[in-house]
């Protein structure tokens, strides 16, 4: 094929089409109009924030919750450096997100001109905070940049890339050689000797352990059977929230902070690391000195020797490898009676109204395990099973690993929840009075085994009573650490609960109601995603990390959970939410000001200084902005004003006074 004249601007447009983009979003500016006139030619819908930064958010939860590269565009100078915060947040937690933005002129005087947005290199800005950035020397090279930053999305760990286009290569026209695309490259697999290791140390383990994290999330399906394999209880970072259903139970959820889960960590005898860093963002704390053996599986391998080093170092992809181990550790079982395994019972329905059960049975000679296969892009790692039920199908059920524990009434202190997320659907499932101990029961096996059980069986009944002890035991322990502190939030949280579907997806921001409050008491299934700026920790995001989810998926259920001092550092992309006009409830737990800085300080000893801000009309602001607000006093206004908010075109501000959920 011959080549033909294209001009910067639209050439990149158009190498951005050949991989697949369908959306951007940012901002047009003075420098980048010849990128801003090819768009829709090219089939590529464009979402406008009222800053870089919230069009770098927004970027960053349209990739998250597609699987697909988050793409956005700025102008040159300030612009980009308005979008940094989001591309060292998109770093920090392994997201691809593309930024394609005018550079000074190719031949440029590194002598400052006065020309407009002019800087001294906006590419070292950017190396600072991406994993590369490119600045391109011909408008042919901007289909090879183009290729490259895709080749990184699709074979190593992902993260944020730069593409500078100087202004004269914008707008001029050069003959283009057919654009390039990223090649399919098959990324790294560990040796045969050292999968066999990593499989006969699971095998024999007396006292395994999963930690999961984001990277895990395209092998959810492949883990859960692992983890009922193993009968190994599994807990969960931030970013790997829900990989394996939060009400399974041997899920202890996002509890990696828990003090009494690290020392449980510490006393396993192996424990199996997949797509984490074990960093102190996760752990809140320096790395847990483990006594047993690490085994990590990652695809990057700096992470073999980063934080807690492995000692069984696994490269490649998580799915490929978990599901070696999986096959291994069964084939260290075959010929002898089947180990009982727990198993998740999913009902039918839509997602608006599934209905999902724990059922806990002793099962020998299953090899299957409980979830099928998976769909396209992040997507593929969903089961379809959600959080849990409409607040009607309430009942008490054993505490999940987030399970709401209703501290206000008679009751406080007691694993009574109204859990969503374990209602049973049929006849042949647990009565809805189960307690407890009833389940444990059931799962312990203590009237279930079989008259003619070999000793194999008995030993998988009594690995499976371990685990799922160990982990009931270990949520009393890491609820009773925070009891107090987290006993604001709970009441409300349990609404949320009660009005989400099974597929929603929830963003939140660096805030107390979020990381204390939400990550490890807000259970949710594999089917539904939770969004949170871990590691980097910027301020600002919930609200348009929404506004990305939510374009990307109109028909899901999408709500933002802020402070309102973080929500403030966004504020106005309510606009962008209310243009859209997507249903989108965005929750405030309203401290004045800065709580975590706010306690920090008291912790100190010193007088708190610069944290309390003057009281702002938040619902006034989001009804100026085009929008609706409320204030929710009580959990049930609460739950009322989201299931009003999820009906109702455009953003709705709920804030919660927190001094009433104290």
């Amino acid at each position: 094929m011959s080549a033909m004249p294209l001009t910067g601007g639209e050439t990149a447009v158009r190498a951005l089409a050949l991989h697949g983009t369908v959306r951007a979003f940012g901002i047009p500016g003075t420098h980048n109009l010849e990128i801003y006139r090819h768009l829709a030619a090219y089939g590529i819908d464009h979402v406008t924030p009222r800053h870089e930064q919230g069009a770098g958010y927004a970027a960053d939860g349209y990739a998250r919750v597609t699987g697909r590269p988050g793409v956005a565009i700025t102008t040159t100078g300030p612009a980009l450096l308005n979008i940094a915060a989001a591309v060292g947040q998109a770093y920090s937690d392994s997201v691809p997100l593309l930024v394609v933005s005018p550079g000074m002129p190719l031949r440029h005087p590194r002598q400052a001109t006065g020309l407009l947005h002019e800087m001294r290199s906006q590419t070292e800005a950017l190396r600072g905070v991406a994993a590369f950035s490119h600045r391109v020397s011909s408008v042919d090279e901007i289909g090879t940049a183009v290729a490259r930053a895709f080749t990184l999305f699709t074979t190593e760990r992902p993260r944020p890339v730069h593409i500078e286009i100087p202004l004269d290569l914008l707008e001029s026209a050069e003959s283009v050689a057919p654009l390039r695309l990223s090649p399919p490259v098959r990324p790294a697999a560990p040796r045969s000797e050292q999968l066999a290791r990593a499989g006969e140390a699971l095998r024999t383990a007396s006292r395994p352990a999963l930690v999961l994290g984001g990277g895990a999330r395209g092998a959810a399906s492949e883990l859960c059977s692992l983890v009922e394999e193993l009968a190994a209880p599994v807990v969960t970072t931030a970013n790997g929230k829900g990989i394996v259903d939060e009400s399974h139970p041997l899920s202890l959820g996002v509890s990696l902070h828990s003090p009494a889960v690290q020392k449980w960590l510490a006393d396993c005898d192996v424990v199996l690391a997949v797509g984490t860093e074990l960093a102190e963002s996760d752990l809140w704390s320096e790395p847990v000195p483990l006594g047993g053996t690490l085994v990590r599986v990652d695809l990057d391998p700096a992470q073999m020797y980063a934080g807690i080093p492995a000692h069984i170092p696994l490269v490649g992809d998580a799915r490929e490898i978990v599901s070696a181990l999986l096959g291994a550790c069964r084939e260290g079982r075959s010929g002898s009676s089947a180990a009982p395994s727990l198993r998740l019972a999913t009902g039918g329905g839509t997602a608006a109204g599934a209905h999902r059960a724990v059922e806990l049975r002793l099962v020998r000679g299953d090899e299957s395990g409980p979830h099928t296969g998976a769909a396209e892009g992040a997507e593929a790692v969903e089961d379809r099973r959600g959080p849990g039920l409409r607040a009607a199908d309430a009942r008490p059920v054993a505490a999940g690993p987030g399970a709401v524990i209703d501290t206000s009434g008679p009751q406080a202190g007691a694993d009574v929840v109204a859990d969503r997320g374990s209602g049973m659907a049929g006849a042949d499932h647990e009565p809805r009075d189960a307690t407890a101990d009833h389940l444990m029961g059931v799962a312990a096996g203590a009237d279930h085994e079989p008259e003619d059980a070999t000793v194999d069986h008995r030993l998988g009944v009594a690995q499976h009573r371990t685990g799922v002890a160990a982990v009931a035991e270990l949520r009393v322990a890491r609820d009773g650490e925070t009891r107090e502190r987290d006993a604001r939030w709970l009441p409300y949280l349990h609404a949320i609960r009660s009005v989400l579907d099974a597929d929603a997806v929830i963003t939140s921001d660096s805030a107390q109601c979020c990381y204390y409050g939400a990550l490890p008491h807000l259970p949710i299934g594999p089917d539904a995603r939770y969004l949170h700026p871990t590691g980097f920790g910027t301020l600002g995001y919930a609200l348009p990390a929404a506004i990305g989810a939510k374009s990307a998926h109109p028909d899901r259920q999408v709500l933002a959970l802020s402070g309102d001092g973080g929500l403030q550092f966004s504020i106005q992309e309510l606009a962008t939410a209310a243009q859209l006009r997507l249903p989108l409830p965005v929750v405030v737990f309203d401290n004045g000001g800065y709580g975590e800085i706010r306690d920090e300080m008291a912790a100190r000893g010193d007088t708190p200084a610069a944290v309390d801000l003057a009281p702002v009309d938040l619902p006034g602001i989001a009804r100026a902005y085009g929008g609706h607000g409320t204030s929710a006093t009580t959990p049930e206004a609460l739950a009322a004003a989201l299931t009003r908010a999820f009906a109702t075109p455009g953003p709705t501000v709920i804030t919660v006074p927190e001094e009433t959920s104290r």
